[in-house]
């Protein structure tokens, strides 16, 4: 979903996929509070269109359902239609 070095990944994501995947991380000492079930795959598998963590997202729109490609956003690329 997006290529970066890994530390301004971690700092600052820029997809919503990668936001979900770190909010999901539990936290030592506090309740877990992540929305992210990484037990269930995306619905269709290899050879689906659009994005494939639009079933799991809460931001998707209708143009999520056509693949976006990595674009330059904030010097690292990001495949997310906002940054198109």
């Amino acid at each position: 979903m997006e290529e970066e070095d890994a530390s301004k990944v971690l700092d600052e994501p820029a997809h919503p996929y990668t936001r979900m995947l770190l909010d999901s991380i539990p936290r030592l000492g506090s309740k877990w509070r992540g929305k992210l079930r990484l037990h269930e795959p995306p619905r269709g598998g290899r050879g689906r269109e659009g994005c494939l963590f639009a079933d799991r997202c809460e931001l998707r729109f209708s143009q999520c359902l056509e693949r976006p490609e990595l674009v330059r956003y904030n010097g690292r690329r990001v495949a997310y239609w906002l940054y198109k």
